[in-house]
């Protein structure tokens, strides 16, 4: 088969080829998360966690003035918060997190898996 042949051919190449995936992992931050957009009564956005294959997809409520009109500046409340988070994955990009798809749990005992 053309397969088995191109991977015997190719065999020495293995510690290259494993060199050059951990570079290119090294300048990617697996731990990350897009930038939220609002969309109704929420900020949504997707996350990323290291040693997870697939994506998180979050939301958190979009927060509305004390006096309750909504007038908060959006852009204004999510450099505050964004600049807040660490990095880490367990903490919550915006308060109030709500995790709505984990692709990993509906990704589990499935070969390929794809929304």
């Amino acid at each position: 088969d053309e397969n088995d042949y191109t991977t015997t051919q190719t065999l020495h190449l293995e510690p290259l080829k494993e060199t050059l995936y951990q570079e290119m992992k090294s300048y990617m931050r697996e731990t990350s998360h897009s930038f939220p957009y609002p969309k109704e009564e929420y900020f949504y956005y997707r996350r990323t966690i290291e040693n997870l294959s697939y994506p998180l997809h979050c939301r958190a409520p979009i927060p509305s003035s004390s006096n309750g009109d909504n007038e908060q500046d959006p852009s204004m409340y999510l450099k505050e918060h964004l600049a807040l988070w660490d990095g880490s994955p367990n903490m919550p990009i915006l308060p109030n997190e709500e995790i709505y798809i984990d692709e990993n749990v509906l990704a589990k005992d499935r070969e390929f898996y794809h929304i």
